[in-house]
């Protein structure tokens, strides 16, 4: 990708490379004239030029502006359409935006035999499941899209350390355990509540852990491998077809940890129901701040989805009802701390959005407290909500 793009000779000075093919022979000078690898400013320029050549082709390739602006991470794209038409005539377009650049893409997989019909053999994907982050080799979790089953998997490459735990390696694992898109929340905050208690030891590097944690470490990385049991629906069922759609937030807090977790609840021809998890974030402290969580998780989730969701059909939901006192009562009688976060919570959101749901019935407190591997898999009310 960054072979590419050709960078303004003026600037290209500033990347240069010494060269010699042989020992014997004077050192030479050269500049590179495309983005170079290694350089700070690499990728912004490359995501840049995407942008540009979006704009650029606009006109000509109007399906393929938002797959380019808001469907592609660096170099790989994912994207579909409601229909094997519509999602051949994107194809077309993004290709030809592409080639307009004299970029070409590689590595193709569709959950659709004929929407690789007409690429070449060597441009589709080699293998038929689809390792999402590849080149995150030193992590131990990795996300997957089975194109067959159209499902994201979790694939484990992992070996449990042998010896006794310590900091360091307790730290080195639980930096390795990539989930981005929060689904696996229960179980890295886990991981992250004993790092927690790590640090308030404060024992040295390379000490062995004491045995009330040693244990529950051990247990948490021998359990570990049943995340690969995990199977996500790719599609959500959000088609222009299926206008009804309700977004259903919700938020909790411990002493360790907040978070807040959101559901989209699509209705099908028979007027069923559908649920599914949507990405979320888990941040460390309490109950208050995991309601403004929840207020900005929806500003991102109807930024990136661009989800067309009737104001009136986004419900936030919380266990505590000092919580929703404070969201439901005047913000100026509150006390600064407080005051100010119901502020920002109600720049997002409406009093009347508000909901109280029992503890036992909140996902959200499935990632403020933590599940383990072995119960995530099978935790309905984290995958599912309530509903």
């Amino acid at each position: 990708m960054y072979r590419r793009i050709d960078v303004d000779e003026d600037d290209a000075q500033y990347q240069r490379i010494l060269w010699r093919n042989d020992p014997t022979e004077d050192i030479k000078e050269y500049f590179c004239s495309t983005v170079m690898f290694g350089t700070s400013s690499a990728p912004f320029t490359a995501i840049r030029t995407m942008h540009q050549l979006a704009n650029d082709e606009g006109i000509k390739y109007p399906l393929a502006v938002d797959v380019i602006k808001y469907e592609m991470y660096v170099d790989d794209i994912l994207s579909g359409g409601e229909s094997i038409e519509r999602a051949q005539e994107l194809q077309r377009q993004i290709l030809a935006m592409l080639h307009s650049g004299t970029f070409q893409l590689r590595k193709w997989a569709a959950n659709n035999p004929k929407l690789l019909e007409n690429v070449p053999t060597e441009h589709k994907a080699t293998h038929g499941v689809l390792h999402l982050n590849a080149k995150e080799t030193i992590k131990t979790l990795g996300l997957s899209w089975n194109p067959a089953t159209d499902n994201f998997e979790f694939n484990l490459n992992f070996k449990i350390p042998s010896g006794a735990a310590t900091k360091r390696s307790i730290l080195s694992t639980t930096a390795r355990l990539f989930d981005p898109l929060g689904w696996l929340n229960p179980v890295i905050v886990t991981a992250k509540i004993i790092m927690h208690q790590l640090w308030s030891l404060k024992l040295g590097w390379d000490t062995p852990v004491p045995d009330g944690i040693q244990t529950p470490w051990k247990r948490f990385i021998e359990e570990l491998p049943n995340i690969s049991q995990i199977r996500l629906p790719r599609w959500l069922d959000t088609g222009a077809t299926n206008p009804a759609k309700e977004l259903h937030v919700f938020c909790d807090a411990s002493t360790l940890a907040y978070s807040a977790t959101a559901y989209l609840q699509v209705r099908d021809e028979g007027g069923k129901w559908c649920t599914s998890l949507l990405p979320k974030i888990t941040i460390p402290r309490a109950e208050l701040c995991g309601a403004l969580l929840a207020a900005k998780l929806v500003q991102f989730l109807q930024k990136h989805l661009r989800l067309p969701i009737d104001h009136s059909r986004i419900l936030f939901w919380t266990d505590t009802m000092i919580v929703l006192g404070w969201i439901r009562g005047d913000p100026n009688r509150w006390k600064i701390f407080v005051s100010n976060r119901i502020h920002k919570i109600l720049e997002v959101s409406e009093q009347g959005q508000w909901r109280y749901v029992a503890s036992e019935d909140n996902p959200a407190d499935c990632s403020s407290r933590g599940l383990s591997s072995l119960k995530l898999a099978q935790h309905q009310l984290w995958w599912r909500g309530p509903f």
